[in-house]
């Protein structure tokens, strides 16, 4: 069995309905608990940041799905608005909606870790891992529940008060039937 034939048999048998409804839920609470009660959590003094944060856009390594036999094209203009309140240097808590890329909405949540690859007075660029929930994906072709669990490697940079963010979402690992997508976010740091 190549590994990633392996990786979807795993998705399949330990993610399908009904298991994959209560392992969304708990694997945020876990997260979000372990994350309260973190000495790192503690340790730093940090001034909080909230941001404005604006979808913009999305990009598809494929630029269609199939549905009943008929392709349709992804939606790339995921317009959208949510706010990012960053409460460690080096941890934001994220939440919004935003057109998704089936033209449905979207309501996410989830937990931004960065770390700094460039920390400079004015600028930083932050890669990061982002691990949330999302709503929008429980009808075909996903039907992925009515929460769904969301994992995105992360790119920020920013300038002072405003700030631009790539995400990128290799779901082509789990299940060769999907397409990797990348989102782009422009922010601005709320006073």
């Amino acid at each position: 069995m190549m590994f990633d034939e392996m990786l979807h048999w795993m998705y399949r048998k330990y993610l399908e309905f009904p298991y994959r409804q209560l392992l969304a839920p708990g694997l945020f609470l876990l997260v979000v608990i372990m994350l309260l009660f973190s000495p790192a959590v503690f340790a730093q003094e940090h001034k909080d940041k909230i941001w404005l944060d604006m979808t913009i856009t999305s990009w598809h390594e494929r630029d269609y799905y199939v549905l009943d036999g008929q392709r349709y094209k992804f939606n790339d203009q995921n317009f959208g608005l949510g706010l990012a309140w960053e409460f460690q240097k080096n941890m934001e808590l994220k939440g919004g909606f935003a057109n998704n890329s089936y033209d449905d909405l979207s309501l996410y949540v989830g937990l931004n870790f960065k770390m700094d690859l460039l920390d400079h007075p004015d600028w930083f660029i932050q890669p990061g891992i982002f691990a949330g929930l999302a709503t929008g994906y429980d009808e075909p072709p996903e039907d992925l529940g009515v929460i769904t669990p969301m994992g995105m490697l992360t790119l920020t940079g920013g300038y002072k008060k405003i700030r631009a963010t790539a995400g990128y979402v290799p779901t082509d690992l789990l299940d060769s039937n999907r397409t990797s997508f990348a989102v782009f976010q422009v922010s601005y740091l709320l006073p």
